[in-house]
């Protein structure tokens, strides 16, 4: 039957109790030694964690004189005032307590006490508690370890009659865990078997090896903690440092604690590569309980009132240690090259397509200070896996073993959309003493990124590809020039004509579909000019978007002859050669129109066809004039002679013209009946009143005199009033005037 049984089936009352007690095997004890028996008379000196069960006497951890410790085995027994003791064997146990139970079960209490606190230190115990699967909600402190160890004892020597805990007042410590203090009690029980007296096993410890020794930057280790007695080791490590730490076999930190480490753990160390040499020692400490004196019985030999004091069982601790040293010395470090790679210009680690400059700063270990070596990279394009030819070299003679030194690379044009890696060696002489060309490193790797996609565009006339849209209306034709697309994506392109003239877009818009099938290429765009443009500029804007919508390029340069194209425009301004009036003589004369145009090419040859209309019935005349030019600018005027026959006495004829390119088309006109600035007025033969003047007709006046094609508002019939009021005038005032001989009748 174990412990842990047999507590479960004690109640507490007296009456079961003495049951039980006359059942119990008396067998079950062996004999113990009789050399337990020794003549020194140990002292209680003092109460180490009381606990006091009723008030009026105290029991817990008593600390003897000779350095043991004793735990109270009898609950209903006083030790106030006593103080000396005889070490018997566990057959001497006084008989005045015939309820108590420690004679049955003295064996099971040797195991609890070198099990049990303070044999074993509170890390040690709280370890081995949670190792057995019992839960301790926080550190164990020394008095739960203590109240627990009795507690344990109790439950054997005395079952059911201690009840605690008590409060503070009879000795319980703020703070303490009552379930720690059970589940270590239970700990013990559980575990409890037979230990006769003098027998168990003293701690013991051993750290191995030794001795330790390596190289900095290896793993050194392992160092072994093997305990005997108890089943965890307080260790404590002295000379770690920057640069070193505690690990496991792979060189990970360890998380560990020190103060309860198991026994075959292994402990493993790291120490930088560049470390100096040094060591590290690991001390190893455990503390358990002496089998030879722990179990010993404690009689009371004083009599108080007749009475005499409790009996205790004495515990004595033990402890063992064991040193091991891992030492190290500085490994034989061979040069090492590491490289970083980046873009002159701006430091970054991106080339211009155009070409740019690679700093390569080549950083090294190892070498021999005042040695001269050569440092050689080469420039390899991982993107086509070839080797450039792009090479740079140096000589260079370190100061200190490890350092850094730079080269240059001067990259051309024609490494757009590549990777490109720097490929180091330092040689001595012509012997390679370290390389480093690792076409993966990110470190010594540069990128070209692809060419922008550009775009140029030239817009002409359709009909004929000239810079001139005629004013009556044409399609201009686009012509964009793209480079740097991917083949087989597609884009669009989207257009629309600005207007220069006016600062503003017109709404004329084109689109296109566009898949190259090379980078490089040209598609065409067409807009549809209508009408009313007449004098403006145009100018194609264009964009070019990817599948996503994005703008991948664009040409929006109202500067840019290449993408212009003009529409032209004249006006007319017509006059009496001869006087340069409005007013042309019944007998006929000659007309000049004065054609002002804008928007031509110069250089180029031009026509201008006109010829007069009758305004009042808007029919032709018949009479016709021409002029063919060829402009030095752009803007400028030309003249066309109309000679006029008699036999349009008081009729108002009209310029009408037309201006012709080279192929005979008409690109702009002029043709607007309401115009006065391109009407004359032919006079009618006055009647002859003798002693009165003939009088010249007063022509028209033109609402707004000028060589542009601008018109009037005024109506025919307000016009024709106009020109009767005005010859009445002139009669009137020619009446007044004295005749001359130019007045004499034809």
């Amino acid at each position: 039957m174990s412990i842990r049984s047999l507590r479960r089936g004690i109640t507490a009352a007296a009456s079961a109790l003495a049951a039980l007690a006359v059942t119990l095997p008396t067998t079950s004890a062996p004999a113990e030694a009789a050399s337990l028996t020794r003549s020194a008379q140990p002292t209680l000196t003092t109460h180490d964690f009381p606990v006091y069960p009723t008030g009026d006497h105290d029991a817990g951890v008593f600390t003897m004189s000779n350095g043991s410790a004793a735990y109270c085995i009898e609950y209903d027994w006083v030790s106030d005032g006593y103080s000396t003791f005889d070490q018997a064997s566990w057959s001497q146990f006084p008989g005045e307590n015939p309820d108590n139970r420690f004679t049955q079960h003295a064996g099971e209490i040797n195991w609890i006490l070198q099990h049990g606190y303070p044999a074993l230190n509170v890390a040690t115990l709280e370890a081995t508690v949670r190792a057995a699967g019992g839960t301790i909600t926080d550190s164990l402190s020394p008095f739960e370890a203590a109240r627990a160890t009795q507690e344990a004892i109790w439950e054997l020597t005395d079952p059911g009659k201690y009840n605690g805990p008590w409060p503070e007042q009879y000795g319980w410590q703020s703070g303490a865990s009552a379930a720690d203090i059970a589940s270590v009690t239970s700990y013990l029980l559980d575990n409890a078997t037979w230990l006769a007296a003098g027998k168990g096993a003293a701690p013991t410890v051993d750290v191995a090896p030794a001795n330790t020794s390596g190289n900095s930057g290896d793993v050194l280790g392992p160092v072994t903690i093997t305990t005997g007695g108890v089943g965890y080791a307080q260790v404590s490590i002295s000379g770690l440092g920057a640069g070193s730490q505690l690990t496991d076999a792979s060189g990970a930190p360890m998380d560990v604690n020190l103060d309860a480490v198991q026994s075959g753990t292994q402990l493993y160390f790291t120490v930088a590569d560049d470390a100096a040499a040094g060591e590290i020692t690991v001390d190893a400490a455990v503390q358990g309980a002496d089998p030879a004196s722990t179990g010993t019985l404690l009689v009371s030999t004083e009599r108080i009132n007749g009475d005499r004091g409790q009996s205790l069982i004495e515990v004595s601790p033990a402890s063992a240690s064991d040193t091991a040293v891992v030492t190290w010395a500085p490994a034989a470090v061979p040069p090492t090259l590491g490289t970083t790679a980046s873009d002159q210009a701006d430091g970054d680690k991106v080339i211009d397509p155009a070409g740019g400059t690679i700093v390569d700063v080549a950083k090294f270990t190892g070498l021999t200070p005042g040695k001269t070596y050569t440092l050689s990279g080469k420039i390899f394009n991982k993107t086509t896996g070839k080797l450039t030819g792009i090479t740079a070299t140096r000589e260079f003679t370190p100061t200190a073993a490890n350092g850094t030194v730079a080269l240059t690379f001067t990259i051309p044009a024609g490494y757009a959309n590549s990777t490109l890696v720097v490929y180091e060696t330092i040689l001595d002489g012509t012997t390679i003493i370290v390389d480093h060309s690792d076409p993966n490193d990110q470190e010594q790797t540069v990128t070209v990124p692809p060419l922008p996609p550009t775009l140029g565009t030239s817009a002409s006339d359709q009909a004929d590809g000239d810079k001139l849209v005629p004013a009556s209306g044409g399609t201009i034709v686009d012509v964009l020039e793209y480079t740097n697309l991917t083949p087989g994506q597609e884009y669009t392109i989207n257009g629309e004509l600005f207007n220069k003239t006016t600062g503003k877009l017109t709404g004329i818009t084109a689109t296109a579909k566009l898949t190259p099938t090379a980078a490089n290429g040209t598609a065409e765009v067409l807009f549809t000019v209508p009408a009313g443009f007449d004098g403006q500029t145009l100018v194609v804007y264009e964009e070019l978007l990817d599948v996503d919508g994005t703008i991948v390029a664009e040409h929006k340069d109202p500067e840019d002859e290449d993408q212009t194209v003009y529409v032209p425009s004249i006006g007319t301004s017509a006059a009496d050669q001869k006087d340069g009036d409005k007013t042309m003589d019944h007998a006929g004369g000659a007309i000049v129109d004065v054609v002002a145009y804008t928007n031509l090419l110069p250089g180029q040859t031009y026509t201008v066809n006109g010829e007069l209309v009758d305004k009042s019935t808007g029919a032709p005349t018949g009479i016709t004039g021409t002029a063919t030019f060829t402009p030095t600018a752009s803007s400028g005027t030309v003249e066309v002679l109309f000679t006029l026959p008699a036999g349009h006495a008081g009729k108002s004829l009209v310029v009408f013209e037309r201006l012709l390119d080279a192929n005979g088309t008409i690109i702009a006109t002029h043709e607007d009946i309401d115009d006065a600035a391109q009407t004359v007025a032919v006079n009618t033969p006055p009647r002859r009143t003798p002693g009165v003047p003939p009088v010249k007709p007063v022509a028209p006046v033109p609402s707004k005199p000028s060589l542009a094609n601008t018109g009037t508002n005024a109506s025919p019939m307000l016009l024709l009033g106009g020109l009767l009021i005005a010859a009445g005038a002139g009669t009137l005032t020619a009446g007044r005037r004295k005749r001359t001989a130019a007045d004499q009748p034809l």
